[in-house]
């Protein structure tokens, strides 16, 4: 014979049960939301580190395939991105400029003197590049890279 005692503690260990499989249930969702958001920003992190690299490797074909490099600088759009010569402080392409810190270095296997007999000018051209990759859901990713392109031109 069954005493009344027990009625319904039955029920109250199921609804235990459920609550604790809810809260693991929660916690999983929870840390698979962060997960995904860390992916994302890592994912827009080296969007706009790449974009700000092919922006390094466009300006060196610019500078070279420039008869006059200080009047080099470039802005290139994509749906919803940019990459540009610059800070990513100023709001447009800047002009690149010689690289004047300090003194351009001889190519590997040729002196400075043998290059100035031979008519060739080194010089150092200070690339900074900048991108920024946009989401609609999240804040811009930014890069910014800079690169010191030393170009090697006969003498006029």
């Amino acid at each position: 014979m069954k005493s009344r005692n027990n009625k319904g503690s039955v029920l109250v260990l199921v609804l235990i049960a459920v609550l604790v499989l809810s809260m693991i249930g929660i916690t999983g969702l929870k840390s698979t939301s962060a997960e995904l958001v860390i992916s994302r920003n890592f994912l827009n992190d080296k969007t706009a580190f790449f974009m700000a690299e092919s922006g390094i490797n466009f300006g060196i074909n610019e500078l070279r395939g420039s008869i006059d490099p200080t009047s080099v600088s470039f802005l290139q759009t994509l749906d919803n991105s940019f990459y540009k010569s610059g800070p990513i402080t100023e709001n447009t392409a800047q002009y690149i400029e010689a690289f004047l810190a300090i003194p351009a270095p001889p190519p590997q296997g040729i002196s400075m003197e043998v290059g100035g007999d031979a008519g060739i000018v080194a010089t150092a051209w200070d690339l900074l590049v900048s991108s920024e990759y946009k989401t609609a859901s999240r804040h811009p990713a930014r890069k910014e890279i800079r690169s010191v392109v030393l170009i090697m031109s006969t003498e006029y």
